[in-house]
């Protein structure tokens, strides 16, 4: 089975009905991917730097809980961008919640006296770093430093939409949220 034909059935399987979605596997199904293994970051099925998912660690699998809809983990680690850039889809999800280490990023550099609601997790990060996190009611939030909270940035559903908008166009996720938040974030 080609990686091209690995990643279409992957996404053919989760498909949850959006128009977004069947233009997603028409561009899958348009690009030649390779698969890269890269030693400190995993692997890869990458189309140049016009787009990227990750493949799972087969080893260290992510448990994905009961809550979480099964195109996340079908479109994990998509990005229009190198495989080398942050900003990839639901990378930074680990199962592990939220804690005032791990508001703005996962490395814990930067502590936060910020009130997280209980069932969130980290999510995805933009190419800046920053930090998005979902809930178990399935709200993406961010950092909002001018409010000193998290906030809801949107629904998972919409989120996701979005997400997929953008790498048909060959864009980053975030620059559809840069008017509406770019000023809140750090």
């Amino acid at each position: 089975m080609t990686h091209k034909q690995k990643l279409v059935d992957r996404l053919t399987h989760a498909n949850p009905g959006w128009p977004e979605w069947d233009k997603l596997i028409a561009l899958v199904q348009s690009l030649d991917f390779e698969y890269v293994v890269d030693e400190y970051t995993g692997n890869y099925f990458v189309s140049g730097n016009r787009l990227v998912f990750k493949e799972e660690n087969k080893e260290e699998p992510i448990d994905w809980p009961g809550w979480m809809p099964g195109y996340v983990p079908a479109l994990y680690g998509m990005n229009a961008d190198d495989y080398e850039c942050a900003g990839q889809y639901a990378t930074d999800f680990d199962g592990i919640e939220t804690g005032p280490e791990t508001v703005f990023d996962t490395a814990g550099s930067d502590e936060s006296d910020m009130e997280i609601p209980g069932g969130t997790y980290p999510f995805q990060s933009n190419f800046q770093g920053n930090l998005f996190h979902i809930t178990e009611q399935l709200e993406i939030l961010f950092p909002n430093r001018e409010e000193n909270c998290l906030s809801k940035l949107d629904s998972l559903e919409e989120f996701t939409k979005k997400n997929i908008r953008a790498v048909l166009e060959g864009n980053q996720w975030f620059s559809i949220y840069n008017e509406s938040i770019g000023e809140l974030i750090w």
